[in-house]
């Protein structure tokens, strides 16, 4: 389903017919204006329609949803220049995961602090030990905007895999307005190679950098950051 996202984001101008679906979850009440919630959630007929069906998708917009046979018989089972026939094969369909908290652009490895902290040790005496935050501020710095665009689309293409097709992106691992600003516009820079909508975040007050009095850091964000964002 991956390979199959990433062409509808990228051809929308062509027709897509998927047939053979598995359970389609479309969490929808039938008005867009009126997304399924609350105790509505919990009932599965309003939330799924069973296996066997098939989609019609014309300008990145599911406009049909019926029995596969039905949507075999009328558009056929082969692909043309203005068609794209997708044999789902029983596979789920579900609606793109929306993430709305992610750290995207960061260096360097932190992965021993797992280990630490399941030793019993908190997060100030690893911070105190060089590690936490103020560790890959140390490394998102010294990283170039080109390392940092080549491993943001690792980790978008990674996410785009397992179905997130949204996804806010924070800064703040740079602290500084140079840094935070350079985060910002890889981001930006992102956007236009990913086939997932992208949406930053400014987080400049992320944490405290070091060998600068907190006064004067948030004058910095007010005075010189936020302005500048």
């Amino acid at each position: 389903m991956a390979d199959y996202i990433s062409r509808v984001t990228l051809m929308e101008s062509v027709r897509h017919v998927l047939v053979n679906a598995g359970p389609i979850a479309h969490l929808s009440s039938g008005d867009v204006n009126e997304p399924l919630r609350g105790h509505s959630m919990t009932d599965r007929e309003l939330l799924v329609h069973e296996a066997g069906k098939g989609l019609v998708l014309e300008e990145g917009i599911v406009a049909l949803i019926t029995d596969s046979e039905s949507i075999e018989s009328e558009f056929g089972g082969d692909s043309s220049s203005n068609l794209n026939f997708i044999d789902l094969g029983g596979n789920a369909v579900l609606p793109g995961f929306v993430d709305c908290h992610t750290h995207l652009l960061w260096a360097g490895d932190r992965s021993n602090e797992m280990r630490l902290r399941q030793s019993g040790m908190n997060y100030q005496e690893i911070a105190e030990r060089g590690g936490g935050i103020t560790k890959t501020v140390e490394k998102t710095r010294l990283a170039t905007s080109a390392d940092l665009m080549k491993e943001g689309a690792r980790r978008v293409q990674n996410a785009l895999e397992h179905g997130t097709t949204s996804m806010e992106c924070k800064s703040g691992y740079g602290l500084s307005l140079e840094s935070e600003l350079s985060l910002l516009e890889v981001i930006r820079d992102l956007q236009t190679q990913v086939d997932i909508k992208l949406h930053p975040t400014w987080l400049g007050a992320h944490d405290f950098p070091k060998n600068i009095p907190r006064k004067s850091y948030f004058e910095e964000l007010l005075t010189d950051q936020l302005p500048a964002i």
